[in-house]
């Protein structure tokens, strides 16, 4: 389940990855045993085992794709990047878009994902959507990651169609763990921008910093990936 805004949850989140939002989440504690009981990504139908022919995908891939649903689903720190989406193919018309992740972030995620195996170089579009949550869904050959994505970089650009952005400068981008206040920081200084630049377009006459502070912490991605 999902929230409009973030806040506490009376019932803990309890796989390790969707605990750090306890206090402060989007999601709701029945998010991360959805998670582990599907199997498919981010409960939109995308089996993690495309390929089960080959291999079913490993825990420690499995482990990434599961932090990084938790984040997606419960972290509050993500309104700055949501976009309105009207081509989207599923049921949700606004997404997330070049969130700046770490780029350890994303090494150690292809890293323990590169020999697993997948049938599509971008999991935001060219699915069969009518076999969703099957490996049926697949248009494309299976491949190993790394054939599909050669470097960290095109992995985590392109594995959701830009919902993340490569972030090599540590101090303005995202951990799919939080660290401290460092991801409400990343999120808090890119509402400011964005603020400065309605002003300095014109588009908004009075503002102030309770909208960057709205935008950084109480706004929920109640939309999905792609």
């Amino acid at each position: 389940m999902h929230k409009n805004v973030p806040g506490k949850e009376g019932r803990a989140l309890e796989a390790y990855h969707c605990k750090p939002w306890n206090k402060h989440s989007c999601c709701t504690w029945n998010t991360t045993s959805s998670i582990n009981q599907d199997g498919t990504l981010s409960l939109y139908g995308i089996t993690w085992d495309q390929c089960p022919q080959l291999k079913k995908m490993s825990p420690k891939c499995k482990e990434h794709f599961e932090r990084d649903t938790c984040f997606y689903e419960c972290s509050p720190n993500l309104g700055p990047w949501i976009v309105e989406d009207e081509k989207s193919k599923i049921s949700r018309k606004e997404r997330m878009v070049n969130v700046p992740l770490c780029a350890q972030d994303c090494k150690d995620w292809y890293h323990d994902c590169m020999f697993d195996y997948t049938c599509n170089d971008n999991w935001g579009k060219n699915w069969n959507w009518a076999k969703k949550g099957t490996s049926e869904m697949c248009t494309k050959p299976c491949k190993l990651i790394k054939d599909y994505f050669p470097n960290p970089k095109l992995f985590c650009e392109n594995i959701f169609n830009f919902s993340f952005k490569y972030e090599t400068n540590t101090s303005i981008c995202m951990n799919m763990v939080p660290k401290g206040n460092k991801n409400y920081n990343v999120s808090m200084d890119k509402a400011k921008q964005l603020v400065r630049e309605w002003e300095t377009s014109g588009c908004v006459t009075i503002v102030s910093n309770m909208m960057a502070v709205f935008l950084a912490v109480t706004v929920c991605l109640k939309f999905n990936y792609f």
